[in-house]
């Protein structure tokens, strides 16, 4: 398990169900674990 999995497994029990980001290069690999995880946590992405 590495950090991201852990954060949103923690997120996940605390009953989290929505994030707010704005995507880019810098988390791209946070997203892929969400994304692959298919956890009941939605993005909501910002932009700027």
């Amino acid at each position: 398990m590495n950090v991201g999995q852990f954060l949103f497994d923690c997120l996940n029990e605390a009953g989290i169900t929505e994030i707010f980001g704005v995507p880019g290069d810098y988390n791209f690999s946070l997203l892929d674990i969400l994304e692959h995880e298919k956890k009941s946590i939605s993005l909501i992405a910002a932009m700027s």
